[in-house]
């Protein structure tokens, strides 16, 4: 407050930005280096005119103040960086309940609201999702993106697919359509995707093409699956009933 002069005379305004500047200085903030990673501040001398942050690979390192503006970047608290630099273990806790959530938290502080599967890897393993954990995780994730009518993924780019948050969400519609023919979605995935058609019924007002199509390929399934286990024809019949329910 002192050095900020809000209790001195003047523009109240320019107080409160110099305020504003020197509390992204206080203990806890969180800066980035090109090199160093995410460093979370530890102390903050205003006497010494020095910063003492702890790094990943080297703690208690003391910058100047100058320095900390000339060469580290702030990062707002609620970004993705500087909660994984503070709290990883409750990223995980959000990742293990409901991955999209934290899939949309990285989004939110990316550039366009995009990213690279191999990025967002990049970004979660291991600090958030431990290595060991990735594949299981990843496979509820790819199914948690599909039925998401917030988030664009093109699944057929492998490593280098685009995750895209929406401003506006897809329609119902136009969701099933995208999911439901996916080559790549899991049955369990398609399956709630009819859960929730047949949960709305024929206030889902669905294009006639649309489902006709569903069942074709249904039916076609279900020959398939003749000589497969019968849980798999189980869990098509199921669908065919639900999909019945909706668009009889």
């Amino acid at each position: 407050i002192q050095i900020s002069g809000l209790e001195q005379p003047g523009s109240l305004v320019t107080a409160y930005k110099q305020f504003r500047d020197w509390t992204r200085l206080a203990p806890g903030q969180v800066y980035q280096h090109y090199d160093w990673g995410e460093g979370i501040v530890d102390q903050l001398d205003l006497a010494a005119g020095k910063v003492i942050l702890d790094f990943p690979k080297e703690k208690g390192k003391g910058l100047t103040i100058d320095g900390v503006r000339k060469h580290l970047n702030w990062i707002e608290p609620k970004h993705f960086l500087a909660r994984r630099a503070k709290e990883p273990e409750a990223l995980l806790a959000i990742g293990e309940d409901k991955p999209i959530e934290l899939i949309k938290l990285v989004l939110a502080g990316q550039a366009d609201s995009q990213i690279k599967q191999s990025e967002l890897k990049g970004l979660l393993m291991p600090l958030v999702i431990p290595e060991k954990q990735w594949n299981s995780w990843w496979g509820k994730a790819r199914e948690a993106l599909a039925l998401d009518p917030f988030v664009d993924f093109d699944r057929s780019g492998g490593a280098r697919a685009t995750i895209r948050l929406r401003e506006k969400p897809r329609t119902f519609a136009q969701e099933l359509e995208e999911s439901f023919f996916d080559a790549e979605i899991g049955v369990s995935a398609r399956a709630e995707l009819i859960r929730q058609l047949a949960k709305q019924g024929k206030e889902a007002n669905l294009p006639l093409d649309l489902t006709q199509r569903m069942a074709k390929r249904l039916v076609e399934e279900w020959a398939l699956a003749q000589n497969g286990p019968a849980a798999a024809r189980l869990e098509i019949a199921f669908m065919m009933q639900d999909l019945a329910e909706a668009a009889p």
